[in-house]
């Protein structure tokens, strides 16, 4: 792959980790990661859980979207163990993803958008920001290549990627059900137009209150942070924040 990439900026403890793009070469030790991680996730948190007869299928047809143009993966490693990685899709034009379908993307939107489309971190390494870090540079990336707006999704609980995602400047633009009980909250953040954004009249919602939370978005609001009940880090007992934008006055 001949990209011109960014650089990844760690934090501090993350300094011994190296990392570099991955293709299809890496597809094993991908899988390898991503049956790990599966492990741990509950059912309601995954978009589609495969049979057991095509799950291999399923894991082939994800390696070839996303460990070659136009996707693009980062893998972060410790020593030669694949630790982490994260996918952006450059191109998501005529073949529209769920997430752009979703949130409603115009064609020239869409020419101008990436989708953040996949993040893993083994869990012996979590709580050391690869997650953000990842994420800033998958948009540091997507930048370079032309593109200003980014979209990406999450099931709904996943507190540790809805706070990275929110952190970033993304909102929350639509919720529902990917499937039965499985609930999800797509994303978007487009810098051409977001950079002066003034907001008001602001609701705070239960995590788990779908409703008003689609009550909401379908009046013009939009999920722009997180609030912690406990007023800590508690990924189990948080609100989400809603807010209108202010109407420009230019």
């Amino acid at each position: 792959m001949l990209l011109d990439l960014p650089p990844l900026n760690f934090f501090s403890e993350a300094l011994r980790f190296s990392h570099r793009l991955l293709d299809w070469s890496d597809r094993d030790q991908v899988l390898a990661l991503r049956q790990e991680v599966f492990k741990d996730i509950a059912p309601q948190f995954r978009v589609l859980i495969p049979s057991k007869e095509d799950a291999l299928t399923y894991e082939l047809k994800w390696c070839e979207k996303h460990l070659q143009l136009p996707g693009v993966t980062l893998g972060v490693f410790d020593h030669d163990r694949l630790i982490a990685f994260a996918s952006v899709l450059l191109s998501v034009g005529q073949s529209a993803t769920n997430v752009s379908q979703l949130i409603g993307l115009s064609e020239p939107a869409l020419q101008r958008s990436a989708e953040l489309a996949s993040c893993m971190v083994d869990k012996h390494y979590r709580g050391l920001q690869l997650q953000a870090s990842l994420l800033r540079w998958r948009m540091a990336l997507a930048k370079k290549y032309g593109r200003s707006l980014f979209i990406g999704m999450t099931a709904c609980g996943n507190s540790y990627s809805m706070r990275n995602m929110l952190g970033a400047g993304m909102t929350i633009r639509w919720v529902g059900q990917i499937a039965p009980d499985r609930w999800f909250q797509s994303l978007m953040l487009d810098t051409e137009n977001d950079s002066q954004v003034l907001w008001s009249d602001t609701s705070l919602v239960d995590w788990q209150d779908f409703q008003t939370q689609f009550d909401l978005l379908a009046r013009g609001y939009e999920g722009v942070s997180i609030d912690f009940l406990e007023g800590a880090f508690n990924p189990e007992r948080y609100r989400l924040k809603f807010s209108k934008r202010q109407a420009s006055d230019t």
